[in-house]
């Protein structure tokens, strides 16, 4: 339907209600990458503060792409996973430096600190995948947004929950 979640920190200092969306692997009839729109619909009130790990429970946002029409037909989305293990394969797909790839791995813990909303991966996110889909290749869901990179020596390899985003979502009446 065109949403697309990410981590709020992502979008937290634009200065409009929209951003500017590129897409490297969907290309144009010229060979080009999609360039498009999304509106921000949604974000959490409590911006993250590195100080304090339970803002990172807050840090997601919703987004809209502007226009469906520019995305080719065999263009799909993922379909939302709530249940995750440990051990379980996984991958998370960005762009930092505005080279796109994917990174493999595991999910390595569950919650984080004792916060079930977080949970860990087995290999340090790379700057530039925050606000990213932590997924499942083998079943096409997506089980959380990354949301905390490697440079950060206290805040590694953390992501949220998609349940958690979901629960949001809901608390402040979005459908």
């Amino acid at each position: 339907n065109g949403y697309l979640f990410t981590a709020r920190h992502v979008i937290d200092h634009t200065q409009t209600k929209q951003v500017a969306l590129v897409f490297p692997y969907i290309t144009n009839e010229n060979d080009e990458p999609l360039v498009t729109t999304a509106s921000i619909v949604w974000t959490t009130d409590v911006a993250f503060d590195g100080s304090d790990v339970n803002t990172l429970r807050y840090d997601v946002a919703l987004l809209k792409l502007d226009d469906l029409s520019v995305l080719p037909e065999d263009v799909s989305g993922f379909m939302i996973g709530t249940e995750m293990q440990v051990k379980q394969d996984i991958s998370i797909y960005g762009f930092p430096k505005g080279e796109g790839y994917a990174q493999d791995g595991q999910i390595a813990n569950t919650s984080y600190k004792g916060i079930d909303d977080l949970f860990t991966l087995s290999f340090d996110i790379d700057g530039g995948l925050s606000g990213g889909p932590v997924y499942d290749e083998t079943t096409g869901e997506v089980l959380g947004i990354a949301i905390a990179e490697a440079n950060n020596a206290d805040l590694q390899r953390i992501c949220i929950s998609l349940k958690r985003a979901l629960e949001l979502m809901d608390q402040a009446g979005i459908k």
